[in-house]
């Protein structure tokens, strides 16, 4: 299964952060200092002396197998991504830009997918300390249930919440080239949202191979009630999917 990122645009959605612990701290710190003593100010994960390390949303995919992690840059360009060590529950990740892209100068947030090493246990939560310059920082993952652990088909749709207000990934499997959009998202019950996708172009031409590809959404989700969610799909060729929405919202 590959670690390479697959992403589709989204909306900008302001959300709410962990704290992170004084262990995860040191260790984050450490990694992130790591070849960065002159790492520039103008990156967003930057440090510099004493500067904060950048908290960043993440969401638990594919039941526990994988994690998408959320970045803000051009929404033509997506960051590829590297699986570094694991230890203790911490998985380094290193994210870099292709300086051979061509990329548009828009500002969207992105979601990278990450295929995860089979020591991980979701049930035991996970830190994901993230390198590569302007994306240093930290993402931290509440513990899945066991009952959310596992479920998924091989190459099944599958979505979780980013830890932002209202904002989930879904991750579906087929072309890299042909990656679905995601037209609207509404909820439509207490526990229950509405994705639809748009409908693929009639002449549109995909290239034969099987990746995972990310959708970032986002809802007001003022209008769910208490307990898991589920995310139903419509439109496209995912008519009658039903998904749980993994993670803490």
């Amino acid at each position: 299964m590959p670690a390479a990122a697959f992403a589709e645009k989204g909306a900008p959605v302001a959300g709410a952060r962990k704290t992170v612990g004084g262990a995860v701290l040191a260790f984050a710190l450490g990694a992130l200092m790591t070849g960065c003593a002159s790492a520039s100010p103008e990156g967003s994960g930057a440090v510099a002396g004493d500067a904060p390390i950048e908290q960043l949303d993440a969401a638990w995919l594919d039941s526990g197998r994988m994690v998408g992690i959320v970045t803000m840059g051009s929404s033509s360009c997506m960051p590829l991504a590297e699986v570094g060590p694991y230890t203790d529950g911490t998985l380094e990740v290193s994210l870099t830009d292709d300086p051979a892209a061509a990329c548009t100068r828009d500002l969207a947030p992105r979601v990278s997918v990450v295929a995860l090493p089979v020591e991980v246990d979701p049930t035991q939560g996970l830190d994901v300390v993230v390198t590569g310059g302007a994306y240093d920082g930290i993402a931290l993952l509440a513990p899945l249930d066991a009952g959310e652990v596992g479920e998924n088909e091989d190459l099944a749709p599958s979505a979780g919440w980013t830890g932002a207000e209202g904002q989930f990934a879904v991750l579906t499997w087929g072309s890299s080239s042909c990656a679905p959009v995601v037209d609207t998202a509404e909820v439509t019950g207490d526990t229950e949202i509405t994705v639809t996708f748009a409908s693929a172009p009639s002449e549109q031409v995909c290239t034969m191979d099987m990746a995972p590809r990310a959708n970032l959404v986002a809802v007001d989700a003022s209008g769910l009630g208490e307990g898991p969610v589920v995310a139903s799909f419509t439109g496209g060729e995912f008519v009658g999917t039903v998904v749980p929405i993994l993670g803490e919202r």
